[in-house]
């Protein structure tokens, strides 16, 4: 995106080089090392957000926590895999990580909850 710009303002021979694929673009812009890093950060993510779903596990809370969870490993895994348009889309994006704190926070309730019931 903006490719355009960036040779006509910064005079920088345009590569001529494109793929249809969001895995073959990280390597194209990040090389071999970004991919995988990608693919470890999205790994790490979809992990804590499946761990702070299974945590809500018994409360009503759970099918929220795991349609976020759902959300997180559709957006970074298969929707990468075929492009990034989606993750690079402004609204798809913040709630992908708006959602993210809300699971984070509400995981830490039944915690809460159980000391809570048992101090009483």
């Amino acid at each position: 995106m903006g490719v355009q710009y960036v040779t006509r303002i910064m005079h920088a021979v345009p590569m001529n080089i494109g793929v249809e694929n969001g895995y073959g673009q990280l390597v194209i812009e990040l090389g071999i090392v970004g991919l995988l890093l990608w693919i470890f950060l999205a790994y790490v993510i979809t992990r804590s957000a499946w761990r702070a779903a299974k945590n809500l596990k018994g409360t009503v809370w759970f099918p929220i926590g795991f349609a976020i969870f759902w959300y997180t490993f559709l957006l970074v895994f298969p929707m990468s895999f075929y492009g990034f348009v989606a993750y690079q889309d402004f609204v798809m994006n913040a709630y992908f990580w708006l959602m993210l704190g809300i699971l984070f926070r509400v995981s830490e309730f039944p915690r809460y909850l159980h000391t809570a019931q048992t101090t009483v």
